[in-house]
């Protein structure tokens, strides 16, 4: 907890001859003294402002305050440091600093690892005499194409390894001259214990295997384009919060802060809205028709008011009028629910709640009752009983697949039951209840179910097999943690690669990302099919700054489609980021993009289609916002024989040097766009 002390002490406070005040601020001097001695001077500053915080964890902090608010010289300087004069934060704002905004490319500027270098020398100013404690990541596979600036990530290491916990970012300017913006998490309470009996990784893994092991569980693998989703088995940590100890081999847990947690867990609201449309008496299409035909047979909204009104658990009485209502649609089984909300202002009473509009089902509710928390009337196995009872009236015949978790340790009213299938958990599907200690009374409920094919479990692999695909996959070493949050000793820790999520295909063994396919590093070694190429110099330039063809076959002389040039025009001209050409794209937000930009009309929409030479003159025009200068009549000369269309769009492309044509005069306007001749386009109007 954060207890803010001003340090523009008033002439009241310094007339009552504080020592704490006066201790504070001959404190706040000496740390400011040593701020400026590193961060330059502050003449050019109008205003200054000082506070002082206290941690009841990390202990002191100053922060500092430099500005000028007024005129076109606008700009701003912000520091906190702690007790020691350790910089934690540090940002520095200029109205009259343009390249923080600039979007200009540059295929020559800095490199990421000389900017990483340079990062280095700009921390050590800033926080002197570190050594390696604190040390700039640079994970950055491809160069940065503009000017605005490099962005790092900061870990503190002790003992040569790395801490939890204790990370932090920077950002330095485009020519890598000065930091930007900085904050750095460094506990200097932290100690740390011997590492000169760490255990092997192998040793690790061993007991790993047998003190924490994997668990089997069903997971959803989604397709949100065909709304589709398929429920796998698959291999997961038993617990998350449990590490092997690096000297002694045991696990140890990690233990929360000790804090007084009166909150239950929100209700999330999981269905995406549907409008509600009043059909006219005209003709309809076929999607029409296919969502009346989906509507005919819901309940309407009076049956649904009454099935609200009889449940005992919600408490609608009569004084209750609904004041909100509103159709839902589930994104993937396309079910339909009904939210209503009922008030009563008489005795300031609230109900929402959802109800599936084709069974009757409550899906969830929330209500507000009286709480009380201190010497509540039901013990904890009255609630238990009651949740129990009300789960099963609510739920019906599901709830005999649910099985009760633990309860929060903070709130006994609390209960999650997790779907089972097949003896494995689905935690996808819950019923969760939130009941009053003082009534016993529900106050909220949700039941989540999964109408979808479960794989069956045979010819899955062994748990030990998993692991081993799992220490094959993932690298395991060690980290200084602190693990208790209730003092400041750091443990040391076995811990898998963060970057790699662990789960493990139950039949395959393969690690799979967080949608459940399998996981696949994306590491490009260069093209190996554009070597003698006359665009090879330009591909391999673009790639080095993330602009490339998924793999390694570029494909160079076949035709591009449609759909990925309007993404490579859009990585240089809407989102100003790398952009690699594969399956895995969202055409969808690309043509959106290209819509909005003006790139493309709808009616030009052709994703598996090819584009002419022509054409990708004149969407390139579009990208740079020329279209109606370049499409005026009469005013441009064709610059190539055979070029009677779009005159206007070539000749400027070939004036800027981004176009030219066959060494005979021709241009080939109807010829067929290659994807290297993309490339050279984007290479070309790049550096122009």
């Amino acid at each position: 907890m954060k207890k803010m002390i001003s340090l523009m002490l008033s002439a009241a406070i310094l007339s009552a001859g504080s020592s704490f005040a006066f201790a504070e601020t001959d404190k706040m001097q000496e740390v400011l003294k040593s701020v400026k001695e590193r961060i330059g001077t502050t003449d050019e500053y109008e205003s200054f402002n000082s506070e002082t915080y206290e941690d009841s964890e990390r202990g002191t902090f100053y922060q500092f305050s430099w500005s000028n608010t007024e005129g076109d010289n606008r700009k701003s300087m912000n520091v906190t440091a702690s007790e020691s004069g350790f910089i934690t934060e540090y940002n520095v704002w200029d109205s009259n600093d343009e390249s923080r905004y600039s979007d200009k490319a540059n295929l020559n500027g800095i490199t990421v690892d000389n900017a990483a270098e340079k990062t280095v020398s700009l921390i050590d100013v800033l926080n002197p005499n570190m050594g390696d404690k604190i040390k700039v990541i640079s994970e950055n596979t491809v160069e940065s194409l503009y000017e605005n600036g490099f962005s790092f990530e900061l870990k503190r290491y002790e003992n040569g390894i790395p801490v939890l916990g204790n990370t932090g970012y920077v950002r330095i300017n485009g020519k890598a001259e000065k930091i930007t913006n900085y904050s750095m998490e460094y506990n200097e309470k932290l100690t740390f214990p011997s590492h000169d009996a760490i255990i092997s990784p192998e040793n690790a893994q061993k007991a790993y295997g047998e003190k924490i092991g994997l668990k089997m569980i069903y997971a959803a693998s989604y397709d949100y384009d065909k709304k589709t989703r398929t429920i796998i088995p698959i291999y997961v940590p038993e617990n998350n919060d449990t590490y092997i100890n690096a000297l002694t081999g045991e696990p140890v847990k990690y233990v929360y802060k000790d804090y007084i947690n009166g909150g239950g867990g929100a209700d999330r609201n999981a269905f995406n809205s549907m409008k509600q449309e009043s059909a006219a008496d005209a003709g309809f299409t076929k999607a029409e028709q296919a969502e009346i035909e989906k509507l005919d047979g819901l309940l309407s909204k009076d049956e649904l008011i009454n099935i609200v009104k009889a449940n005992k658990y919600l408490g609608c009485n009569d004084k209750m009028k609904l004041s909100w209502y509103r159709a839902q649609k589930e994104y993937f089984d396309e079910k339909y629910f009904a939210s209503m909300t009922f008030r009563s202002d008489e005795e300031y009473k609230y109900l929402n709640v959802n109800v599936d509009m084709k069974t009757g089902e409550i899906i969830s509710f929330y209500r507000d009752t009286d709480e009380v928390y201190e010497n509540p009337d039901k013990s904890a196995d009255e609630l238990k009983a009651l949740a129990e009872t009300a789960a099963k009236e609510l739920a019906g015949d599901k709830f005999s697949e649910y099985k009760l978790e633990e309860t929060n340790k903070d709130n006994k009213a609390y209960y999650t039951y997790v779907r089972y299938v097949n003896g494995i958990p689905y935690n996808n599907d819950t019923v969760t209840l939130r009941l009053s200690e003082k009534t016993g009374e529900v106050q909220n409920y949700r039941i989540s179910y999964t109408e979808a094919q479960f794989l069956k479990l045979d010819g899955v692999i062994s748990k030990a097999d998993a692991c081993g695909k799992l220490f094959a996959a993932i690298p395991y070493s060690t980290v200084y943690s602190r693990m208790n949050m209730n003092n400041n000793e750091a443990s040391l820790i076995y811990v898998l690669d963060d970057n790699i999520s662990v789960r493990i295909d139950a039949f395959t063994g393969k690690i799979l990302n967080y949608n459940n396919e399998e996981y696949k590093k994306d590491v490009f070694k260069g093209y190996t099919d554009i070597s003698g190429h006359y665009a090879e110099k330009i591909m391999n330039e673009l790639a080095r700054f993330g602009i490339r063809f998924e793999g390694e076959e570029a494909r160079p002389d076949e035709p591009i489609m449609q759909k990925d040039y309007i993404a490579l025009l859009n990585s240089v001209f809407v989102s100003k980021n790398p952009v690699i050409i594969c399956k895995a794209n969202n055409y969808a937000g690309e043509y959106r993009d290209a819509y909005n930009r003006g790139i493309l009309l709808p009616d030009e929409a052709d994703e598996q289609g090819e584009v002419t030479r022509a054409l990708a003159a004149k969407y390139l025009i579009r990208a740079m916002g020329i279209d109606k200068y370049a499409s005026i009549k009469g005013i441009y000369v064709s610059p190539f024989n055979d070029v009677t269309e779009y005159v206007g769009h070539i000749a400027i492309l070939n004036g800027l040097g981004i176009v030219s044509g066959d060494g005979n005069g021709n241009f080939n306007p109807n010829g067929i766009l290659k994807r290297a001749d993309a490339m050279i386009l984007i290479y070309n109007y790049l550096t122009k």
